[in-house]
């Protein structure tokens, strides 16, 4: 054999220029073995495949031994091999299907069915033995067997272990979807702690926003139907309402979870938070009827105040977003934040609540004049953070810009640029310093603003800077 080796390698110097590059790294078997492997050298490689298996014998070795060893028809020595693994490793179920195929390839299709059928008829009541059983017949493409393998566990192990993620994973495997998602919602059935679980596995196999999906059919049929013949369970409701959410059907998912907040005693925090998540999609419409939901509960539901900043906010976005609105509905956005911030005062916590009605007034209205006295009023409000001075002032001077003040608006950003030198707050209020400078004629002093910009570890504001050289036609404000 040493002898052999030694030939062998000779001869590999020899060879082209890969394998000479090889042997110059100093050829291990493994190299050696995957060189003639890939070249179908098979009685080459199985020389090196021995060696292999023999100093590690992985199941990688294994296998590519045993190939070789059919490729060059050592059919004796193949199943001797197998045979010694099975009997090595008796708890390794894989071995023993791999010996069944081995035997179903060389025409010895009884001794397989036997195999195979020990294997099934022996099983015991064991979830691991049943499950180690499913994945070998998986591993070897025996789908038929795995199936029976699962049908017979379950007749086994009855309630006590219900097998639902192997049968969902065999029947999504075969694009049996319909299948897959009823075993996931048995599983719910088993225990509804699973439910988050579920969603997750769901989110990743199932594409539930295409039109017409019959998978998204299925599932909201099924579980309206598991809802109505077990309406003391909230987790079909809840189930529901995720699954018009991934559909992004907002308004439906709104009436079943004031059901689902009601039914579990929520105070309305099932329904904020869907409100939420109608704001992050920009369905504004939906989220209005959350939170106004919520607000209507009275003063005296936990969730009420935050949800009537929500439903501001929710004004706010529209006005300043979609831009859609009327005279009237802007009237009213106005008069809704001022009723709000007459009952619960001008305080640290409305703070955001006064910038946004002094931008809407601003920018939106034509109430410069009383957006300004807004926020000189709001800068006197005790207990505000500096930064919160800062984005008060920064507001301000952004009114002051717009109104052609801009020395006025030059002051409250230098303000802020000194304040908050080394902050993102600090480096716009530069920004837009630099630019009324460049407005107003001083273009040196513009430009050395830039320069400092330009050299700025906050990268937004710098590349804002690059980008725009404050060309009058420009709007960067």
């Amino acid at each position: 054999m040493k002898f052999i080796y030694t030939y062998l390698l000779l001869t590999f110097l020899f060879l082209g220029s890969n394998t000479s590059l090889l042997a110059q790294d100093g050829g291990s078997d493994q190299q050696l073995a995957q060189y003639y492997y890939n070249n179908g050298e098979f009685d080459k490689a199985v020389i090196y495949y021995e060696r292999l298996f023999e100093s590690n014998p992985t199941k990688f070795h294994f296998s590519r031994y045993v190939e070789c060893l059919t490729q060059t028809n050592d059919i004796k020595t193949a199943e001797k091999v197998i045979k010694k693994q099975v009997s090595k490793n008796k708890g390794d179920l894989e071995y023993q299907i791999q010996l069944a195929k081995f035997y179903e390839t060389y025409d010895s299709k009884q001794k397989a069915d036997e195999i195979y059928r020990d294997l099934i008829d022996n099983l015991s009541a064991n979830p691991g033995d049943v499950i180690s059983l499913y994945n070998a017949f998986r591993a070897q493409t025996k789908n038929d067997l795995a199936l029976e393998t699962l049908e017979k566990g379950r007749k086994l192990l009855k309630k006590t272990y219900p097998l639902n993620i192997q049968f969902a994973d065999y029947y999504g495997s075969m694009g049996k979807n319909n299948l897959m998602i009823d075993e996931y919602l048995d599983l719910i059935d088993y225990h509804p702690s699973y439910i988050s679980s579920v969603q997750g596995i769901l989110m990743r196999q199932v594409d539930f926003s295409v039109d017409d999906s019959p998978e998204y059919e299925h599932l909201r049929v099924a579980l309206i139907e598991r809802s109505q013949k077990n309406p003391n369970e909230p987790a079909y409701a809840e189930m529901l309402t995720w699954l018009f959410i991934q559909r992004q059907n907002f308004d439906a998912a709104f009436v079943h979870i004031k059901a689902l907040d009601k039914r579990n005693n929520a105070e309305g925090r099932l329904v904020y938070n869907l409100g939420s998540i109608c704001v992050e999609n920009k369905d504004y419409a939906t989220a209005k009827k959350c939170f106004q939901y919520v607000v209507q509960e009275g003063d005296a539901n936990p969730y009420a105040s935050r949800a009537q900043r929500a439903l501001l906010n929710v004004s706010f976005l529209q006005v300043t977003q979609l831009r859609e609105y009327t005279e009237a509905e802007l009237n009213q956005t106005v008069a809704d934040y001022e009723r709000v911030l007459t009952k619960t005062g001008k305080s640290q916590m409305s703070f955001p609540l006064i910038l946004e009605l002094a931008h809407i007034k601003a920018f939106y209205g034509t109430d410069a004049t009383g957006a300004i006295q807004l926020l000189n009023d709001a800068l006197l409000i005790p207990g505000l953070t500096d930064m919160q001075k800062a984005e008060a002032k920064m507001q301000l001077a952004d009114i002051h810009v717009l109104h052609e003040d801009i020395w006025e608006a030059a002051l409250l950003y230098s303000q802020v640029d000194k304040d908050f030198k080394y902050e993102t707050i600090g480096h716009e209020a530069k920004f837009k310093n630099a630019r009324i400078f460049y407005y107003d004629g001083e273009f040196d002093f513009a430009q050395s603003q830039l320069d400092i910009l330009k050299q700025s570890t906050s990268k937004l504001i710098a590349n804002d800077a690059l980008r725009c050289n404050c060309y009058p036609s420009q709007n960067c404000l």
